[in-house]
């Protein structure tokens, strides 16, 4: 998902939802008025694929039951720590 500042919606801000409660943020940055889409920028498209690959390594964690729901499932907990090394 993407969070835009309003009412430009220039900055861009990308994060992971889970659920109604949780909301893994990543980074962004600006969007040039002439780029329809996040793929014609190489740092948005760059930022997205390091959140995308963050969110398949929690979807994995979660399957593995190294990572889980909070009791009140407003947090995840477990093993939440990546690096740039984590599948390679």
């Amino acid at each position: 998902m993407a969070v835009y500042d309003n009412p430009d919606k220039n900055l861009r801000l990308y994060g992971i939802r889970y659920g109604s409660a949780i909301l893994v943020l990543g980074s962004g940055g600006v969007k040039a008025k002439e780029i329809q889409v996040w793929q014609q920028d190489a740092k948005l498209t760059n930022e997205v694929k390091i959140v995308i690959k963050i969110s398949e390594d929690i979807s994995q964690r979660i399957k593995d039951k190294e990572i889980k729901y909070s009791a009140d499932g407003l947090e995840l907990l477990g093993n939440l720590n990546f690096s740039d090394n984590d599948n390679q």
